[in-house]
This record gives structure tokens, sequence and C-alpha cells, in this order.
């Protein structure tokens, strides 16, 4: 029986282990969390500078931007640590344990 994480039959082109998605991801999870904070941070600024006060709407959106903050720390690690944007064989081939420890951080593998 064939393992989960084992290699292909022929072995992968360069061209193929050189397909990295995870500038695009960067750029875009980048962007996204600049969008957030600019839109909270103007959010903010208007409510200040119309003498308008606070409401508890406008308390828990700037509280949201923790756990936004962790979600995108979370992201760039999954990226630069476990390969994500970059295909299953490429990992594997870089570091063989690596799948199986991105599955056990998971809870999807004991």
């Amino acid at each position: 029986m064939a393992s989960i994480l084992s290699l292909p039959q022929e072995p992968p082109t360069a061209e193929y282990l050189a397909y990295d998605k995870r500038p695009t991801l960067i750029a875009a999870v980048t962007a996204m969390m600049v969008l957030a904070t600019t839109s909270v941070v103007l959010r903010f600024w208007l409510k200040q500078h119309r003498k308008v006060g606070l409401e508890l709407d406008d308390w828990l959106i700037g509280a949201s931007m923790l756990p936004m903050c962790g979600l995108i720390a979370c992201a760039y690690i999954a990226m630069i640590l476990d390969g994500v944007g970059k295909d299953f064989t490429t990992n594997i081939i870089e570091d063989e344990q690596r799948p199986r420890r991105t599955l056990q951080v998971s809870g999807q593998v004991h």
C-alpha cells in the first residue's frame, strides 16, 4: 500500500519544482491586511474629525484587528516555514517530514 506522502514514480522537471505561488499569496495577504487596517484607522479618524462619539461597533471592529494580526502571522509562517504555496511533491522533496508536520499541527494526522 502506497503512502500518502510518497513521491511520484517519475522525477519532476525543474520547472515543476520551481513553481511557487508564495510571492502571490504574500502579496494578497499583505494587501488585504493594509486595506483592513486602513479602513479601521480611517473609520476612527472620521469619527473623531466629525466629533461623533465611538460606539460599541467601533470598539468591536478595533478589537477584531488583534485576531486578524494573529491570523495573518499564521499565514506568513505557513507560507515561509511549511511550504504553503508550493506543490506537495516539491515540499516532500525539500523536506520529507514537512507535510506530516503540517498535518499534525492542524490535527489531521496523529
